[in-house]
């Protein structure tokens, strides 16, 4: 395990490092939790970069209340963009248009990051996107009787939509979007190792953890509970609100 935690920290350390080179200002969605705020921590602390963290939700939301306190602990600049049911219904009109993406769960999933793009002025953008997938991070995995057969095979399924979803995103507000988790090295390396790398006595994303905890980032963050975005910024409640998400049903 050593070993791993030893690769993994220097994989993403220079992933992160090396496509932050030349990068002046940078944009961070942020919910608070492990994996945005390990990426916040490493590019704070392996960039020249002016950092921004960016959390989106509807007032009162579960990652306002909890990026309210980690931005503190990370000690970077942080703004909130708050939504509103319009904001959320004419976003989910544009997305559509631009996507054609009628599926309900990845709308709710990816609207907000689509919001958010639109309303930030950094043209640099950084993800903690993928870290659930790659490293065992979803609860159904818990049920698998392969993990890693279903790693490979949700990985796949996340590096296969990221053209047709986040990358597009991107692209139609001239971002650049660097996604750390995405990078194909990386993924391999992880995919090697024994699932219980991953999942470890019913404790998802092990490794990952580890990792965290090697580089120093602390530890409330380290153990800090994740919920889904769409509930996390409380957009799932609101969409089921709005006659043009319920009509995806038809």
């Amino acid at each position: 395990m050593d070993q791993a935690i030893s690769k993994t920290k220097e994989l993403l350390i220079e992933i992160i490092s090396t496509s932050l080179q030349n990068v002046s200002e940078l944009a961070i969605p942020f919910s608070g939790s492990l994996d945005s705020s390990l990426v916040a921590f490493l590019a704070k602390k392996h960039s020249k970069s002016k950092i921004t963290l960016y959390t989106i939700g509807f007032e009162n939301c579960y990652d306002f209340k909890i990026s309210s306190k980690a931005h503190k602990l990370i000690d970077l600049d942080h703004k909130r963009l708050i939504l509103s049911g319009a904001m959320l219904e004419s976003g989910l009109e544009e997305y559509f248009n631009l996507t054609n993406d009628t599926d309900k769960v990845s709308i709710s999933y990816t609207l907000p990051f689509f919001i958010l793009l639109k309303n930030i002025r950094e043209k640099v953008v950084m993800s903690g996107h993928g870290a659930d997938t790659l490293f065992g991070g979803f609860h159904k995995y818990l049920k698998t009787k392969n993990l890693k057969l279903k790693v490979k095979s949700c990985y796949e399924e996340f590096i296969g939509n990221l053209n047709e979803r986040e990358l597009k995103i991107a692209e139609h507000f001239n971002k650049k979007l660097l996604l750390p988790f995405a990078d194909k090295g990386l993924a391999e390396y992880v995919q090697s190792l024994p699932s219980n790398y991953l999942i470890n006595k019913g404790i998802r994303k092990f490794l990952l953890r580890q990792v965290a905890a090697e580089v120093g980032l602390p530890r409330e963050l380290i153990l800090l509970p994740k919920k889904a975005i769409q509930y996390s910024t409380d957009t799932m409640n609101h969409l089921r609100r709005l006659e043009s998400y319920r009509a995806l049903d038809l």
